[in-house]
């Protein structure tokens, strides 16, 4: 869900590519804009985005078809997606080095919720941390061969 003044320009007339060159997340970052989360910790799909624009190895892209209704009116609709590849077990999202590496430099802000938390996520700075850690090490995003979480 997007609200606020720019809501409507940030999520009207998307690409169906979910995280390709003018999708949600990349508009986002362009506007410097910022994205919660409620109970999930610090990661976002956001990093999806990212692993798309970098070309990760450890992802690629799908194309899903099916039926979705807009406004009440079924429509025909292709998506493509960055999708994780299965045949590669030791690449599974692991996003702890990000959410370290964000709140110590303040770029993350977290606010305790019950047993969770809440999340405040800079975009624009998560992506250059994310870029940073994957020119770092490929495996900054997945838990990859290294399982310490170091």
């Amino acid at each position: 869900m997007a609200i606020g003044a720019r809501a409507e320009e940030m999520t009207s007339g998307v690409p169906a590519s979910c995280f390709g060159e003018d999708c949600v997340y990349a508009r986002i970052v362009e506007a410097g804009g910022a994205m919660m989360n409620i109970g999930i910790g610090s990661h976002s799909a956001l990093l999806h985005h990212v692993e798309q624009k970098l070309g990760v190895d450890y992802r690629y892209l799908k194309t899903f078809t099916g039926t979705s209704v807009i406004d009440g009116e079924p429509r025909e609709t292709e998506i493509t997606y960055n999708v994780r590849d299965l045949g590669r077990p030791r690449h599974t999202a692991y996003f702890m080095r990000l959410d370290h590496d964000g709140r110590a430099d303040g770029s993350v802000h977290a606010a305790r919720l019950g047993r969770g938390e809440i999340n405040l996520i800079r975009a624009r700075r998560m992506e250059q941390l994310a870029r940073e850690g994957l020119e770092r090490d490929p495996e900054y995003l997945v838990l990859g061969t290294d399982t310490s979480g170091g």
